[in-house]
């Protein structure tokens, strides 16, 4: 019995002589950790500033464009208007004239609306008609 006394009393002193060894290496690594981390931390941050600014950059470009698309579309209807008089002989010539159908395209388009000549049939006597 003396024996598996000592080896638990050994035991005990093997696990203080780790814990301590455990917390002097980890307070060691600590201050050089919290640097590492600090600087992960100010990288992150100076990357997500950069990715904002450049998102920013690009929603301000795309509003540029459209407000550049929306006033050359006033410019052409503000054009279209001042041109009317100058182009109003050939308007009104495209408006009066009718478009030409031909067969071909009667058929392309409305196939169920053409009709088949009726065929005659030269011997046909029709019944006689008995009136009530």
């Amino acid at each position: 019995m003396s024996l598996v006394g000592t080896c638990v009393k050994e035991e005990v002193n093997l696990k203080s002589v780790i814990e301590d060894h455990v917390k002097d290496v980890a307070a060691k690594a600590e201050a050089d950790d919290i640097k590492v981390q600090e600087s992960l931390y100010s990288t992150w941050e100076r990357m997500r500033q950069e990715e904002v600014e450049k998102q920013l950059e690009e929603y301000r470009r795309k509003q540029l464009l459209e407000e550049i698309e929306r006033k050359k579309n006033q410019l052409k209807s503000k054009e279209e208007l001042f041109t009317f008089f100058e182009n109003q002989d050939r308007l009104e010539m495209l408006l009066d004239r009718k478009p030409v159908v031909r067969e071909k395209d009667r058929t392309h388009f409305f196939p169920h609306k053409i009709k088949k000549p009726k065929v005659v049939d030269e011997d046909y006597i029709p019944p006689e008609v008995v009136r009530r």
